[in-house]
């Protein structure tokens, strides 16, 4: 299934959000940048959804 234009603008807007509120998202600074996000960003412009999402539910939870 195509991911929607509009879709990948919402992203960005989180990611520019997330970077500026990096410590709600990374209480243990695992984020050091915004390569991470980059990365989930990169799957969901390739239509890999389910990667972006356990990506950044590792990120979130890294004990798991």
């Amino acid at each position: 299934m195509p991911i929607e234009p509009d879709y990948l603008n919402k992203m960005q807007k989180i990611i520019e959000s997330v970077n500026r509120n990096l410590s709600i998202l990374n209480p243990e600074g695992v984020l050091t940048d915004l390569h991470e996000l980059q990365v989930i960003l990169d799957f969901l412009e390739r239509e890999h959804e389910a990667q972006a999402i356990d990506y950044l539910y590792r990120i979130i939870n890294p004990e798991r």
